[in-house]
């Protein structure tokens, strides 16, 4: 099985956040993910930082992973 990493970002947040949801049904993945990037954008983040957030796809493109 092939599988691919992307960078979450703006694009694909809401599809992270819903598959987040999926795997910790009892947390709430936007307020964890927010809370653990302190307010800040994505944009904003420094890249060694943002690098630990991404979302994995398997080889027909289905988010499977974070």
């Amino acid at each position: 099985m092939l599988l691919k990493s992307e960078l979450i970002t703006n694009k694909n947040l809401d599809e992270a956040l819903k598959l987040q949801n999926l795997i910790f049904p009892r947390k709430n993945a936007k307020v964890n993910f927010l809370d653990s990037i302190k307010e800040q954008t994505l944009a904003t983040i420094p890249k060694k930082f943002r690098l630990e957030y991404f979302l994995v796809r398997n080889e027909t493109g289905k988010a499977i992973g974070l």
